[in-house]
């Protein structure tokens, strides 16, 4: 067994700029999946989400670290992602992050939901009740956050709360995993707390897509 992450020294970052999107030409079946495409090269290590990607549905929504860019042929692979039995690719753009806010002040994170749903297949010939996952509930994310309204990722929540507008997010632990996914926020920048305590604000995400876990 490795050694424990701690939740010390994890970094939180909302994207908050965009490169021009790449249209998406193919999507190879293989482990890696391998994207072709067409537009500005991104660099090995950047993040890209696929917010439409027809077809192969298994990546929508999705946040996904960038490997093997190769400019020649305008090919990259999507990290750690096998998509050999994925339906098969019809259409869809990649949009890279340029930049991101780091937030700087949660003192909190709970987590919740990611759970299947499932579909009932018994048929009367059956003894034992059989159920398929069909699914998934959308993973909820809330954080407890000191209260700054000159933040600068607590401005971009805001602002993406008030347009409705999902967006990439990344976790780095000390150690120096990401988890990364693809959220609606609600943040309204409220203050909120009690007595003699520090002043919070509360901020809540909820992810549209399975996330990406990259070590």
């Amino acid at each position: 067994m490795s050694d424990p992450i701690f939740w010390s020294n994890v970094q939180v970052k909302v994207g908050a700029t965009h490169a021009t999107a790449l249209t998406i030409t193919a999507i190879s079946k293989a482990n890696p999946a391998v994207v072709s495409y067409t537009g500005t090269d991104p660099v090995n290590g950047d993040f890209i989400i696929l917010p439409d990607t027809a077809g192969m549905v298994e990546l929508k929504n999705r946040v996904f670290r960038v490997a093997n860019v190769v400019g020649a042929s305008n090919t990259l692979e999507l990290e750690g992602e096998n998509s050999t039995n994925y339906t098969t690719f019809i259409s869809g753009t990649a949009v890279p992050v340029a930049t991101f806010d780091s937030m700087t002040t949660v003192q909190d994170i709970n987590a919740s939901g990611g759970d299947p749903e499932f579909a009932d297949v018994t048929t009367i010939h059956d003894q034992i009740r059989r159920r398929v996952p069909t699914v998934f509930s959308p993973s909820s994310y809330t954080f407890g956050c000191i209260f700054d309204p000159g933040d600068a990722a607590m401005k971009r929540l805001v602002a993406i709360t008030k347009s409705r507008t999902p967006e990439a997010v990344v976790f780095t632990f000390s150690d120096g995993a990401q988890f990364v996914f693809y959220a609606y926020a609600a943040a309204s920048g409220a203050p909120t707390g009690s007595a003699q305590e520090v002043v919070k604000t509360n901020v809540s995400l909820e992810s549209q897509g399975l996330p990406n876990v990259y070590g």
